[in-house]
């Protein structure tokens, strides 16, 4: 069977859009200014009953103030997993947990937790300061 050259694609027309040009949208640094929201289905998952999520919501409302996660916090998540990866952990927290570690690193806070997941992402990441409150 012959060889037949192929013809290159017909070229797309350029964008309008040049991503040097400066837009109309103004860029912010800095951290998220959000009223605090508890997320009930992550952080109390561990519930075993009605009464038991209503006890832990209000002891964690008690003890733990709110902390903005900062805009950076993706970059420090995608250098967390490298590094659990490295280590052979990838799969030890997921993007959450991680968002949480990146979020009290920030803020100079421990993060308490009922999970062994903290514990493994402190053992590789020394930054990331964790509490077991089972114990």
């Amino acid at each position: 069977m012959p060889r037949t050259s192929a013809k290159p694609p017909t070229p797309l027309p350029a964008n309008p859009v040049d991503p040097g040009t400066p837009g109309r949208y103004r860029t912010v640094t800095g951290e998220y200014d959000l009223p605090p929201v508890r997320l009930p289905g992550l952080f109390l998952y561990s519930v075993t009953s009605p009464v038991h999520r209503d006890e832990l919501a209000e002891e964690l409302d008690a003890l733990c103030q709110s902390a903005p996660v900062p805009k950076n916090s993706w970059r420090w998540v995608d250098t967390a997993q490298y590094k659990l990866t490295q280590r052979g952990f990838h799969r030890a927290a997921g993007a959450i947990d991680l968002l949480v570690c990146a979020t009290a690193v920030h803020h100079g806070h421990t993060v308490l937790h009922v999970d062994n997941d903290f514990a493994t992402v402190a053992a590789v990441l020394k930054e990331v300061r964790q509490r077991d409150v089972r114990a």
